[in-house]
C-alpha cells in the first residue's frame, strides 16, 4: 500500500519513470488478470439474453393489447346508416331526437 501510494506522489511530482511503472502496471499481460477475462463473455451473453428478453416481452405485449381491441370492437352494437335516399325523402327527419336542456331534472 505505502507502493502505490509512494507511486501516485511520484506521478503528481512529474515524475516520468514513475509514470511508466504505473503505465506498465497498468498493460498487465492477459496471463495475470483471469478473472476479468473470463468475465467480459458472461456479460456479453448476459445483455444479449436482457435484450432478447425485452424484445420478447414487447411482442407479447402487443398480442395482448391487440386481442383486446379485437374483443372491445366485437362488443360494439351496430346501427344502420343512414343512406341518401332517406334524407333525401325526409324519413331520417321522421325519427325522434331527444332534446338536450340545461336544466337539471
Amino acid at each position: 500500500m505505502e507502493e502505490a501510494a509512494a507511486l501516485v506522489a511520484s506521478v503528481r511530482s512529474g515524475d516520468e519513470a514513475a509514470f511508466a511503472v504505473v503505465i506498465s502496471r497498468a498493460r498487465s499481460p492477459p496471463g495475470r488478470l483471469p478473472s476479468l477475462q473470463a468475465l467480459i463473455p458472461k456479460v456479453i451473453a448476459a445483455a444479449k439474453n436482457a435484450l432478447a428478453l425485452s424484445i420478447g416481452d414487447h411482442f407479447w405485449v402487443t398480442i395482448v393489447a391487440g386481442v383486446l381491441g379485437l374483443a372491445c370492437c366485437l362488443m360494439l352494437r351496430d346501427r344502420p346508416l343512414t343512406s341518401t335516399a332517406e334524407l333525401r325523402s325526409g324519413a331520417a327527419s321522421t325519427r325522434p331526437v331527444q332534446a338536450i336542456s340545461s336544466e337539471p331534472a
